[in-house]
């Protein structure tokens, strides 16, 4: 089973990192495999901790995502246990507490909150690099994007080392995107449920250096997805259209172009509760 999840990650430059993590992600990225193994190896391994208690991982099998630019390493920590960690809270605070506690038992739950909450306390620098999203990509998310920055491949198979669709842009025009659009919505909504979101990507994209790289991959979602989808999506064409009808007051125009990325989404979001 492949896991149906798309991620949101930073890749900083090694100068972000202090000693001694700097010279041990320097080393690292010497041998590091690329984007398509280190993300299926991080599959393979959820697949073997879904049943454990709790499912973190005890030994990850990648350590960091690794990007090249101009022969430049730039570092993704992996972060499976933390990530790990913030999945069960959040997936149990999404359900009632008697469904929450026959999927994961409670003391397994309570065990990871108190690692995660240690993780932070003992953490001199406790950033978490990828966020994960389950059967769709969050429209909020294509806000660092344009539609040109995308990179796609239809392979001739259905593989993760084949088929992908990843966005990529460096920090700078991610964070100014973000920023005008979060503007734009402010104006025109004011502070809400409308902001909340884009306000929340704002600030973590802040969290990092500032000559680091932004990256949207697809991911697993790429399975659900055939070619002649992956051809038609527009959605960071689509939001960057709806903000700029939003920023000259056409708000009901707006609104629907949105929509339009909503109810794409929504189609795939759909297919986990398919037969």
């Amino acid at each position: 089973m492949t896991p149906y999840a798309a991620y949101l990650r930073v890749y900083e430059p090694l100068a972000a990192f202090p000693e001694p993590s700097r010279h041990v992600w320097a080393a690292y990225a010497d041998g590091a495999r690329d984007r398509a193994a280190a993300l299926d190896a991080e599959h393979q391994l959820s697949r073997t901790t879904l049943l454990a208690a709790p499912p973190v991982p005890l030994k990850p099998p990648v350590d960091a995502y690794v990007m090249r630019v101009n022969g430049d390493p730039f570092i993704c920590p992996a972060q499976l246990d933390v990530r790990s960690w913030q999945a069960l809270g959040e997936f149990r605070t999404a359900l009632p507490d008697p469904i929450a506690d026959a999927f994961v038992p409670r003391a397994a739950a309570e065990r990871a909150a108190e690692d995660l909450e240690k993780w932070y306390v003992d953490e001199p620098d406790p950033r978490v690099h990828i966020r994960t999203s389950t059967w769709h990509v969050p429209p909020p998310w294509f806000t660092p994007f344009e539609q040109d920055e995308r990179e796609m491949y239809l392979g001739g198979d259905d593989s993760l080392g084949q088929r992908r669709c990843v966005f990529r842009t460096r920090m700078s025009p991610a964070r100014r995107r973000t920023a005008k659009t979060l503007a734009i919505v402010r104006r025109s909504f004011g502070v809400g449920d409308a902001t909340a979101d884009l306000e929340e990507i704002g600030r973590w994209l802040e969290e990092f250096h500032p000559h680091s790289w932004v990256e949207l991959d697809y991911g697993g979602l790429v399975s659900l997805l055939s070619d002649e989808s992956m051809r038609d999506d527009r959605s960071a064409e689509l939001l960057g259209s709806s903000v700029a009808l939003l920023a000259d007051g056409e708000l009901d125009t707006a609104m629907s172009v949105f929509a339009t990325v909503v109810n794409w989404w929504r189609r795939v979001q759909g297919l986990e509760h398919a037969n």
